[in-house]
């Protein structure tokens, strides 16, 4: 219950930011070419710096086996809901590809970040890295070819080489050899990513400022593709976590992200492949609104399935 009611705290305070957000979109503080440069600051330097900043502790046996095991659990989370999508959104619906590329990839860096390390502290963004790291592999291949319905290996490997993967990829091999950042630079890195909860927040808050809210209410479907992301999939990926013998932290990390809204990327995805980038959006938003009453209620149904 504690839990639950640190997330649902964390949660209003980012709600907050989120329409502080809004204010600073709709007084044109912050406008079109504004929102996306605040954008890639967010994905090209604080989320890297999120990431090295985690992985800035002392070597431990037992963090290294946990952090396997959530590699392992994000792993078979994405499977089960890259399956489970392609069961309840059939392929005969137009807009098939962006309703599963929303339902499938969680907002687990903007929202995930700041919330996980609310309620578990640095050892649960710790963990969180690993879904972090499959997200992005599996945006840019599954996702990819989700969008286009074709892959190339060289585009491939070309789109995973971000500075998020290259920042894991570093915390990793540092945690593993146990070396620690100089305290000058240690620093600035941990103030960086300290900007990552409001930062992500009032880049969300400008985007939703751009979306027609009472268009979403009329739209019928797009309570059936909330419920679906924000209840169905995380509940499906929770009762197969029940079975699975893993340290319950490393279990909730992984479902706290896959129980996140939908990401920026679908909408980011759709403008990239000339799909219906205004219906993600809607999806973005929708499920970014209503994430506030359904993330604290799913984290306690998800400890009790658990018996955390």
């Amino acid at each position: 219950m504690a839990i639950a009611l640190i997330t649902g705290k964390k949660l209003l305070v980012m709600f907050i930011l989120l329409m502080i957000g809004i204010a600073v979109s709709k007084v044109g503080i912050v406008k079109g070419e504004g929102k996306t440069q605040l954008s890639n600051i967010l994905l090209m330097l604080v989320s890297p710096m999120v990431i090295i900043s985690s992985y800035q502790t002392k070597y431990d046996p037992h963090l290294a086996a946990n952090l396997l095991d959530s590699f392992l659990l994000a792993t078979i989370g994405f499977a089960i809901v890259i399956i489970s999508s392609s069961l309840f959104i059939r392929k005969n619906n137009s807009e098939y590809t962006i309703e599963r590329i929303n339902v499938i990839y969680s907002n687990g860096g903007f929202i995930g970040i700041p919330l996980v390390g609310a309620v578990l502290g640095k050892e649960g963004v710790f963990y969180l890295t690993a879904y972090l790291t499959m997200f992005n592999i599996l945006l840019w291949t599954h996702g990819v070819i989700l969008m286009t319905g074709k892959a190339s290996i060289k585009t491939t490997i070309k789109n995973i080489c971000t500075p998020s993967i290259f920042a894991t990829i570093f915390g990793i091999g540092a945690f593993l050899v146990g070396f620690t950042l100089p305290e000058l630079i240690a620093e600035p890195v941990q103030m960086i990513s300290d900007l990552n909860t409001p930062l992500a927040m009032i880049v969300a808050g400008a985007t939703l400022a751009e979306t027609n809210v009472m268009e979403c209410l009329k739209n019928i479907r797009i309570y059936y593709l909330t419920i679906l992301k924000l209840i169905v999939m995380p509940l499906i990926v929770c009762a197969a976590f029940s079975k699975i013998p893993i340290d319950g932290m490393v279990k909730m990390v992984i479902l706290i992200a896959t129980a996140c809204p939908a990401g920026a990327s679908g909408t980011m995805f759709a403008l990239r492949y000339k799909k219906n980038s205004r219906y993600a959006s809607q999806l973005f938003a929708f499920t970014t609104i209503l994430s506030v009453t359904t993330l604290p209620v799913m984290v306690l149904l998800m400890m009790k399935i658990l018996h955390i």
